[in-house]
C-alpha cells in the first residue's frame, strides 16, 4: 500500500506527506460533492497537532502503473479537510472537494441572471462567482441553451443545493451535463455528459467481446441488477398551495386518465410547473435499469458519468453504461470499489426533491 498510495495534507507551512495510513474510503456522487476519509495511525499521538479544518487534502493513487500515464494521472481526490477526529489508536480526516464548500453559504439575494433570462450556465457560473471562497469557473462551459424561469427563487437555499436544483431542470433535457469537483486541483467543472453510444469516445474496460490480453480498468466480482419499473400515467397535475398553483398537462384530459398529484413548494410559477409536469411525461417509458457492481479496480481516477464497457452474463450486464456513483476503500489489504452503473439519468422528480433539500 505504501509504494501505490499517497495522502498529502498542505498547511500554511508546508505540505506533510501522512504515514501510517490504515485505511482510505472515497465516495463520488452524480452532481454532488466527492468526499474522503483517511484513518491514520495515531498509536503514538504523534499526527493529531499536524493538520485542522481547512487544510488541503490530495491523495494519489495508482494500482498499476501504466506506460501511457503520467505522475498527474494518479490523482483521485483533492479537497479541504472538514472534520478532524482523534482518538488514542486512530487519526481520522474527513475531507470534501471544492463544490462541497458551496454548502457552507447561503443565498440571501436571487442571482440577477435569472430575471434577466440568462443561460443555465451563466446562472451557476455567477452563484459559484460570488462565493466567498475562492473557486474559479474558468471550467465550465458556456451554455446549456437552457433558460429557468424568471419566476424561480433561489432565496434560502445553500449555494450548493441552489445549483443543484438547476441541473437536475436541465438535465431533464436530452443534453446532459455533469458539475463535480476536480481531482487534480482545487476547482470544479460543469461539463456535457459523453454520449455513451459516441464511437469517437475512448471508455474504461471492465470486459470487452471478443476477449483481448489488455488489461482492464476494473475486474468485476459480483453484479446485482435493480429495475425500477413504474407505472405509465399520461396526465400529471402539479401544485403549490401556498403559491396557488395548480397545472395539469395534457390541458384536455385523456379518455383514460391515469393521473399522479405532485406537490411542490419549489414551483413558483405556471410556467414552472408546467415545464416539470411535461418532462414526467416524457420520461414514460423509459427504462430505469441500474447495476450495482463491484470489483477490484485497476485505477481510481473514473469519475461520475464517465463511461465503462462490460462484458458480463451475470446481471446481463454488458455493453457501454454511464457510471452514476462510485466507492472504493484502500486499505493494506489490497482495494474495493462498488459503482452504480447505468444508461439513463436519475429520475427526475428524484433529482430535483434532492437537491431542493441537499446542503451538503
Amino acid at each position: 500500500m505504501a509504494d501505490a498510495v499517497r495522502v498529502f495534507v498542505t498547511t500554511e507551512l508546508a505540505s506533510i506527506g501522512m504515514t501510517g495510513i490504515k485505511a482510505i474510503s472515497v465516495r463520488h456522487s452524480f452532481n454532488a460533492p466527492s468526499v474522503a476519509t483517511v484513518t491514520i495511525n495515531n498509536a503514538t499521538g504523534l499526527s493529531q497537532d499536524k493538520v485542522r479544518r481547512g487544510h488541503e487534502l490530495r491523495i494519489v493513487a495508482f494500482p498499476t502503473v501504466r506506460a501511457t500515464s503520467t505522475g498527474s494521472s494518479y490523482f483521485c481526490f483533492r479537497g479541504k479537510i472538514t472534520e478532524v477526529d482523534v482518538t488514542s489508536s486512530a487519526f481520522t480526516i474527513t475531507a470534501q472537494d471544492h463544490l462541497g464548500l458551496l454548502g457552507n453559504e447561503i443565498l440571501t439575494v436571487n442571482p440577477t441572471t435569472i430575471a434577466t433570462k440568462t443561460d443555465a450556465a451563466s446562472i451557476i457560473k455567477q452563484i459559484v462567482a460570488e462565493s466567498s471562497y475562492d473557486i474559479a469557473i474558468d471550467q465550465m462551459i458556456g451554455e446549456t441553451r437552457i433558460v429557468m424561469s424568471p419566476g424561480l427563487s433561489l432565496v434560502g437555499k445553500t449555494r450548493l443545493s441552489a445549483i443543484q436544483y438547476i441541473m437536475g431542470q436541465v438535465n431533464v433535457t436530452p443534453v446532459r451535463y455533469r458539475i463535480l469537483g476536480k481531482q487534480k486541483s482545487l476547482n470544479i467543472a460543469l461539463e456535457r455528459l459523453p454520449d455513451i453510444d459516441d464511437t469517437t469516445y475512448t471508455p474504461y474496460i471492465a470486459g470487452r467481446i471478443p476477449r483481448t490480453s489488455a488489461a482492464l480498468d476494473f475486474y468485476p466480482t459480483m453484479i446485482d441488477r435493480i429495475e425500477d419499473d413504474s407505472d405509465l400515467v399520461n396526465l400529471v397535475t402539479v401544485r403549490n398551495i401556498d403559491a396557488g398553483i395548480l397545472v395539469s398537462e395534457p390541458a384536455t384530459i385523456p379518455t383514460n386518465p391515469i393521473q399522479r398529484l405532485y406537490d411542490e413548494d419549489s414551483i413558483t410559477d405556471e410556467t414552472q410547473a408546467s415545464l416539470f409536469a411535461r418532462q414526467i411525461l416524457n420520461q414514460q417509458g423509459r427504462s430505469k435499469i441500474r447495476w450495482i457492481v463491484e470489483g477490484l479496480p485497476d485505477r481510481f481516477d473514473f469519475k461520475v458519468g464517465d463511461i465503462m464497457e462490460f462484458a458480463s452474463r451475470e446481471g446481463g450486464l454488458s455493453g457501454r453504461q454511464m457510471i452514476f456513483d462510485i466507492s472504493y476503500r484502500i486499505s493494506p489489504a489490497g482495494a474495493t470499489m462498488k459503482l452504480e452503473v447505468g444508461r439513463q439519468s436519475a429520475d427526475l422528480v428524484t433529482a430535483i426533491r434532492f437537491a431542493s433539500g441537499l446542503t451538503t
